[in-house]
């Protein structure tokens, strides 16, 4: 839908309009600038229409007027546009036969994005969408691509990336994002990706169309499909055919839900909504409150009229006090808006959106807003004189009489018409079935939608489309009560009649009813059927048990005596008629054994004899019927509630009246299993444990050991046997001491050295304890011990590593921390010299990691050499090292010492055929006097060594009071810097650029300004190499751009401003990769065109890496900003390369202005530069004019522009906007 809730066309003939009724050419409307507007791609943002010609962009506003804009590169013939659509940031993205264009349309202006793959240009893009936070893209060449939306290369879904599957096909027609997954049209058929960009299966529905996707759209929970073969929807797993005719257009839902759809053989295909208004309410008086509502009113309220409900309980009511919003579960008024007619004259109200919609009975339409508590007199332009009432159905909102209905939007926009049938033949109709489910039951509505003959209908109706009988219902009884016993899917029929007879407009529909499957007939069969089999299963049992209770005392009477006191069950088993009686069964354990002899096992059901034991247990049986053993006797396992119960099961076989017999006991011997299994198994462990064990008597003479003694020491068990308690290697006083400590404390623990069966020693780890019987006396000793030898040696191999540099072999961090509080713990007077390599990062990027190890190593050795032996040196991390000095603090012997470490580490080193030479930096601190920390020693030795390189590195510095103090207030200063870009305390300051010639402001330069504690200004000489220094010049510089963008905007609105604005960019700013996209993007966000901004360089940056400097500056020029390089003359440039500089203006150094009246040599230096700029087109800039003396000199030299204090030293916003207005009416007097 577009502008005016219209639904726009565009045809062969040209462009039109549709408004649910007629279709109109818009050159009905005298639109004469878009005849040409064929059929291009139309797009709708907002209250735009947007559409294309030839050369143009064109676009139709709210207001129906027309704009175009002339396309860039026009007049190629070889220019086509293909395809556009809306994309971040309000910017239109249009795909054309050369490239790609994003468009502004707040500043008109196009800009061509090139866009490569694999380094090949992508061209002639003919499909692009903003899906998921990507840019799809089909281009002609074949190929689909994902794009990012900032980068100039983009990732092809059809070939292997690192981002996405890959995807079969070649071209894109449409996308969608449905049921958690991409759908791709493709050339290939429907492709599925998930978020991640992952291929997803299609579903079999979906496998199964086989005719070519033109479109897809999601709508409503609902995946539509156009197709050559016409239309489809799929949702639920199912796919269901709409349409027979072949798809040419894309799919359209207007406001209410109305599908629109271009086909081949039947023109604009309109399938309404399902849910679309059956019969608008038709009111006859107002609405009024039903007393059983407005009985709950207030006195206040008591006389009403209309009322819409907002929510469950709060409602809009027409009163004498006005329109009230009233709250009848708080029972208090909410709101009181003045009515702009009385309550005599409504007609209706409804409530839609955040409106309230009142229609008085002279037709007259009123909106009130509610949140901004406003009335507002809608005028449509319709013929009012009808009676008209309102209806809110979904998200419309319906103004209708008997004749038309007005489709309103949220906008308040009247987006369709429909004509209302006053007599719709019944043959020609379409009936209209809406059903709302509710879990167990449903509502079915039936309505001929937009006809006047709904209440005069009868309908009839069929659950089933086989059955043959009707049912019926009249217009005034729906809705119909649809109540299934049984959950599933039904398919409900309908007809509609006129007089009862003759029956038409049949539609069938399905619906779906739900229903706990407790509450199913199938359920309550299934409790009646247990039920009667838990009574006849409780009457068998009771039969049984009676039974097997009688038998059972008269078999055990003569028996019961004998048992009274055991333990065990007893058990008599029948062998001629398998009867099995018990007597003194265990409570805790109720079940017989299932052996399949005494007691066979149920079907389908599995013995309780553990498995191991049933085949042993039977052969037992048997053996005893059989007649081989005198007696039966066996112990196994029977499950117990899931543990394993230990039985001892004995018995004989009797003759009792001619019968055999066979009674039994059956005794629970699980505690006596246990223990013998607890002892079985410790000794199993004693035996194989891996720590060697020894067991001496209380003599200390050994009488047992187990395998690992054995492996251990190499003597064999034999030979170990009887021998006493002995030490090799440890005097007899101290085994006799091991000893005592047993006896008297009962353990012994220690470290010791042994001697094996071959000689060899080992280290032990050697426990003796002592076992006591219960009556507290000494029984044995144990002796367990461990081989720790490759223990302690890993031990110390790892102590080792974790002290030393893996590097260099030197003593780490870690190791000089210990040893440095250590001298400092115990006040050992001493010196560390603290030092790093100069530029060693240089050494590392320019001639690798690995070159610059070796070069650690080479000079750790040859600082091994030249330091003392009493002397430790350290290597600290990266380059940096450290070397103490025990016992000494003479300044001559330590200045000589670094003397010579700066002379020796500075000879040549000769690294994998490369000659480096490199420097380093001493810092040198003194203990005590330097500080009484090891943490203070080593932040001042830092301070020292900070130092040191500043006077240009490679010397050594001992460490000052001074630096300390500097050291504080270079941490103040910081401070200070780091709050005044935290609480945007910098300030901007601005000096202007004076034409030469005529005097005007040409531009003007930013200058950056933070103030210290006291309110006084801190130097910018101070501030600003601490900010490039720690990093804090790129938000510095971030604000100060920001700042400048929107000063500028406010200067440039008065006469006489400046055209451009200076900034200068740091070192550390002009090495961002990313620095070209963080100012585009600023200059975006503040609306400034890059024309007005100029950014100003020094030689010594762009001289440092001269090649980079070009392509950076290449791209800050070809975004439209300019370009100056800043200080000449004080640097070394090339005149090579500066002619290589996309420079638009040079900037002559102060020092070069300053003598320039009075020294022949500067002035002709000064010309010199002048002319060579010239030559190089480039303007030239004067820093620095203090005199109207230098300002003449300049003007005789063609110096363009000149800047310093003789016309305006640096001052603040405000300050330039009145220089501005002074120096323009100033420039006018002259």
């Amino acid at each position: 839908m577009g502008p005016q809730g219209f639904l726009w066309l565009s045809t062969a003939k040209g462009l039109a309009r549709y408004d649910g009724v007629d279709l109109n050419n818009i050159n009905s409307l005298n639109i004469d600038a878009v005849n040409h507007a064929g059929s291009g791609t139309l797009l709708t943002i907002g209250n735009s229409l947007w559409t294309t010609t030839d050369h143009r962009l064109w676009r139709l506003q709210k207001n129906a007027e027309w704009t175009s804009t002339l396309f860039p590169k026009h007049d190629t013939t070889a220019f086509k546009v293909n395809t556009f659509t809306e994309g971040q940031d309000g910017l239109l993205f249009i795909g054309t036969s050369e490239s790609l264009l994003t468009f502004n349309p707040q500043t008109q202006h196009f800009k061509e994005k090139a866009l490569n793959y694999n380094g090949q240009p992508v061209t002639n893009i003919h499909f692009i969408e903003f899906h998921g936070g990507w840019f799809w893209l089909s281009s002609g060449s074949g190929g689909i691509y994902v794009w990012d939306g900032y980068s100039d290369n983009v990732f092809s879904v059809t070939k292997r990336n690192p981002i996405s599957d890959t995807v079969n096909a070649s071209e894109v027609k449409a996308i969608t994002w449905f049921e958690s997954a991409f759908w791709l049209a493709t050339n290939s058929g429907l492709r599925l990706l998930n978020n991640e960009l992952r291929s997803v299966q299609t579903p079999q529905p979906i496998n199964e169309l086989k005719a070519v996707v033109t479109d897809i759209e999601r709508h409503d929970n609902q995946l539509f499909i156009a197709t050559e073969q016409g239309l489809y929807s799929y949702s639920n797993k199912q796919l269901a055919q709409l349409t027979q005719s072949p798809a040419t257009g894309k799919i359209e839902f207007s406001n209410n839900g109305d599908l629109f759809l271009a086909t081949s053989s039947n023109g604009l295909v309109e399938i309404p909504n399902s849910y679309a208004p059956a019969i608008l309410k038709h009111y006859t008086v107002p609405n009024h409150l039903p007393d059983s509502i407005k009985s709950h009113l207030p006195e206040s309220l008591k006389r009403t009229g209309s009322y819409t409900q907002t929510s469950e309980h709060q409602y809009w009511i027409q009163s004498d006090l006005g329109m009230v919003n009233y709250d009848f579960i708080k029972k208090e008024i909410i709101t009181i808006a003045e009515s702009p007619v009385s309550i005599e004259n409504v007609a209706d109200i409804e409530a839609y959106s955040d409106d309230i919609f009142l229609l008085t009975k002279t037709h007259q339409l009123y909106k009130y807003n509610t949140v901004e508590s406003e009335w507002q007199r809608l005028d449509y332009g319709l013929n009012l004189n009808d009676s008209f009432w309102l209806t809110r159905l979904g998200e419309t909102l319906w103004l209708h009489s008997e004749n038309n209905a007005y489709a309103i939007n949220p906008f308040s926009e009247i987006s369709e018409r429909k004509k209302i049938n006053p007599a719709l033949p019944l043959k020609n109709a379409s009936l209209a079935i809406d059903i709302k489910p509710s879990g167990s039951a449903a509502e079915a509505w039936f309505s001929l939608p937009f006809s006047r003959v709904g209440n005069t209908l009868t309908y009839r109706y069929k659950l089933d489309k086989n059955q043959t009988t009707w049912s019926y219902i009249q217009h005034s009884e729906l809705p119909l009560q649809l109540n299934q016993p049984f959950p599933g899917t039904y398919q409900l029929t309908a007809q509609a009649s006129l007089n009862g007879e003759n029956w038409y407009a049949q539609n069938e529909t399905s619906y779906s009813i739900t229903h706990s499957f407790w509450t199913t007939p199938y359920a309550i069969l299934g409790y009646s059927i247990v039920a009667l089999l838990a009574l006849g299963i409780t009457i068998v049992l009771y039969r049984f048990k009676l039974k097997q209770l009688t038998n059972l005392t008269t078999s055990l009477n003569g028996q019961a005596k004998a048992l009274q006191f055991s333990r065990s069950q007893y058990w008599q088993w029948n062998l001629s008629t398998g009867e099995l009686l018990r007597q003194y069964i265990w409570p805790d354990c109720p079940a017989f054994p299932v052996d399949g002899r005494r007691l066979k096992s149920p079907e389908n059901t599995s013995s309780n004899i553990h498995p191991g034991d049933v085949n042993r247990l039977q052969e037992a049986i048997d053996n005893h019927v059989n007649g081989q053993t005198e007696y039966y006797e066996c112990s196994y396992r029977i499950n117990n509630n899931g543990a394993w119960l230990w039985v001892l099961d004995q018995g004989r076989i009797e003759k009792q009246n001619g019968v055999d017999v066979m009674h039994g006991t059956l005794s629970d011997v699980s505690s006596l299993v246990s223990s013998q299994d607890r002892i079985d198994m410790l000794a199993a462990s004693i035996t194989n444990i891996s720590d060697g064990i020894c067991i001496f008597d209380r003599f200390f003479k050994k009488v047992e050991v187990n395998k690992a003694f054995e492996r251990i020491l190499g003597y064999p068990r034999e030979q170990a046997l009887g021998k006493s308690f002995h030490l090799d290697l440890y005097s007899e006083e101290f085994t006799n001491q091991i000893k005592r400590t047993v006896i008297k404390e009962g353990t012994w623990r220690g470290e010791l050295t042994d001697i094996k069966a071959d000689g060899s020693e080992f280290l032990i780890e050697l426990t003796l304890d002592a076992v006591h019987d219960d009556e507290g006396a000494l029984s044995f000793i144990v002796a367990s011990f461990s081989d720790i030898t490759e223990r302690q040696r890993t031990e110390s191999e790892l102590r080792r590593l974790s002290n030393t540099d893996t590097l260099t072999g030197l003593p780490n961090r870690s190791y000089f921390q210990v040893s440095h509080s250590n001298l400092v713990r115990k006040k050992v007077s001493h010196t560390l010299l603290l030092f790093d390599l100069d530029d060693f990062k240089k050494v590392n990027d320019s001639l690798g990691h690995e070159v610059g190890d070796d070069l650690l190593c080479l000079v750790a050795e040859r600082l091994m050499d030249i330091s003392r032996r009493q002397d430790t040196l350290y290597r600290l991390g990266g380059d940096e090292f450290g070397l103490l000095i025990e016992d000494s603090t003479d300044l001559h012997l330590i200045g000589d010492l670094a003397h010579k470490i700066n002379r020796t580490i500075a000879e040549p080193y000769s690294v994998n055929n490369q000659d480096i030479v490199i420097g380093s930096s001493i810092g040198i601190v003194l203990f005590p006097h330097d500080g009484i920390t090891s943490q203070e020693l080593l932040q001042k030795a830092d301070m020292a060594m900070y130092h040191a390189k500043q006077r240009g590195g490679n010397c050594y510095q001992f460490f000052s009071q001074s630096m300390n103090e500097n050291a504080v207030q270079r941490l103040k200063l910081e401070n200070q810097l780091r709050a005044a870009l935290k609480n945007n305390g910098v300030e901007v300051y601005y000096q202007p650029k004076i034409e030469v010639h005529t005097g005007h402001i040409a531009g003007i330069e930013s200058l950056a300004r933070i103030k210290s504690d006291d309110g006084s200004q801190i130097s910018p000489a101070d501030f600003i190499p601490l900010a490039e220094e720690t990093g804090l010049i790129i938000e510095l510089g971030e604000q100060v751009l920001r700042q400048s963008c929107q000063d500028m905007k406010v200067f440039m609105q008065y006469p006489g401003a400046p055209k451009t604005i200076a900034i200068n960019l740091s070192a550390r700013q002009f090495m961002q990769s990313g620095l070209a996209l963080q100012i585009e993007c600023i200059l975006r966000q503040e609306s400034l065109p890059p024309r007005h901004v100029e950014f100003e360089i020094t030689e010594g940056m762009v001289m440092s890496d001269p090649e980079r400097a070009i392509i950076m500056m290449e791209n800050l020029s070809d975004m439209g900003v300019k370009l100056a390089l800043d200080d000449f003359g004080t640097g070394y440039s090339s005149l090579a390369y500066l002619k290589r500089f996309p420079m638009d203006s040079l900037k002559i150094d102060k020092a070069f202005i300053d003598d320039i009246t009075t020294s022949s040599k500067d002035r002709s230096m000064v010309a010199s530069i002048i002319g060579m700029a010239h030559n190089l087109g480039l303007k030239v800039i004067a820093e620095g004019v203090e005199s109207e003396a230098q300002l003449e000199q300049l003007k005789s030299l063609e110096c363009e522009y000149i800047q310093g204090f003789y016309y305006a030293k640096p001052m603040p916003a405000d300050s330039f906007i009145e220089f501005i207005k002074q120096h323009t009416a100033d420039v006018v007097d002259v």
